[in-house]
């Protein structure tokens, strides 16, 4: 009896180990769309679907020697497609961009300007908070 609980279980191992355990799903965007934040206005509602890519248009950076930083997202609700972009044109924008992979009442995503030079012991000099609200109706930005 022991002997077939034994091999049972090692089976169930070497079955985990290599039958077939992918990383993660790939999910398509169906449908696309920007948004962008606004600087003097640090929280920010968006209105997404399921498998809709949305692209975070951060606000501009008033002066050379900072960027924007992810602080903090939940990656089970958000798949992140891009890092964060340098800051680009004439008014210094950065980008991100997400696929929403799970239907929730709210997400969180935390951006913090930081200091190039300031190494993990950064101060932030600003914030923006996205929260990022995913059903499968239809999209809209508050």
């Amino acid at each position: 009896m022991m002997r077939k609980f034994l091999l049972a279980c090692g089976a169930l191992v070497l079955l985990f180990a290599f039958g077939g355990c992918a990383s993660e799903p790939k999910l398509k965007a169906q449908t696309h769309a920007t948004f962008a934040l606004d600087a003097e206005k640090k929280t920010t509602v968006v209105k997404t679907r399921f498998a809709e890519e949305i692209k975070l248009e951060l606000p501009p950076i008033a002066e050379p020697g900072f960027h924007w930083q992810l602080f903090a997202h939940d990656a089970r609700c958000l798949h992140q497609t891009s890092e964060i972009s340098a800051p680009a044109g004439p008014q210094r924008i950065s980008t991100v961009t997400f696929i929403a992979i799970r239907i929730v009442p709210r997400t969180l995503v935390r951006f913090l300007l930081v200091n190039d030079d300031a190494g993990l012991e950064a101060t932030p000099v600003d914030r923006q908070d996205v929260t990022v609200q995913i059903s499968s109706g239809a999209p809209s930005a508050d």
